[in-house]
């Protein structure tokens, strides 16, 4: 059985690598791949056989094309796509109104806020 990745979907190369960097603190070996855009991830999630789908999408909220929710809204609309879980990353204090049931978190400023938010992530990776 292959190993749970992430895909994470940032435009800012900045915070990906920030991210990635938290991430594979904990897990040397994740499978994780980058989108810039959601219309990158919409192409690879939809090329992907149901057995390769990411076991976690970590998207921005705010990207070039379009928001997270869209992803998100894509996703759910897709009978074989619906259950991949979703997380959602802004720089936005507070929830943004309209967002959906995705878990949603505030970027954070710091590394030390960068491995707690991967830390989370990794124990939703796990949980079945």
């Amino acid at each position: 059985m292959p190993k749970p990745s992430i895909l994470l979907v940032e435009d800012n190369p900045d915070e990906a690598q920030l991210l990635r960097e938290a991430l594979t603190g904990i897990d040397p070996d994740i499978p994780l791949q980058v989108a810039t855009t959601i219309s990158d991830a919409w192409s690879l999630v939809s090329g992907l056989t149901d057995d390769q789908l990411p076991a976690l999408i970590i998207t921005d909220h705010h990207l070039p094309d379009a928001g997270g929710q869209e992803l998100i809204d894509l996703l759910r609309a897709c009978p074989t796509r619906c259950h991949v879980p979703v997380v959602m990353l802004s720089g936005d204090l507070q929830r943004p109104p309209g967002i959906g049931e995705s878990a949603w978190f505030t970027k954070p400023d710091t590394w030390a806020g960068w491995r707690a938010l991967a830390h989370v992530l990794m124990k939703r990776l796990a949980a079945p």
